[in-house]
């Protein structure tokens, strides 16, 4: 992160170490990316026996996130990626779920 999120990150790990441990990226490679770091608890359904005499459990798969905050550091990533021109971010080069250069 740039040297203005450093100062940033030192004030947060002194509110929150965890966070900033644990929930701080610096990019996320999809939007379905971003939705994994605060998925909800994963069950599916299992079937057990057969015929008439079958039925259906829920069986745990995944925890999920119990903690739905998330600190995404997106603009170093598309600074890095040149993306930048004249100063600001060129959202013509964007893709179209914002995860970066096209």
């Amino acid at each position: 992160m740039g040297s203005v999120h450093r100062a940033i990150e030192q004030g947060l790990a002194l509110a929150d170490p965890a966070f900033v441990r644990d929930r701080m990226t610096e990019g996320l490679s999809s939007g379905e990316g971003l939705i994994w770091q605060v998925r909800d608890p994963i069950y599916k359904s299992e079937k057990a026996g057969k015929g008439k005499d079958s039925v259906y459990h829920e069986v745990f798969v995944d925890p999920g996130e119990d903690d739905k905050r998330l600190w995404v550091e997106l603009l170093s990533h598309w600074l890095r990626a040149g993306v930048v021109e004249g100063g600001a971010v060129g959202s013509d080069r964007l893709g179209a779920d914002g995860s970066g250069p096209r």
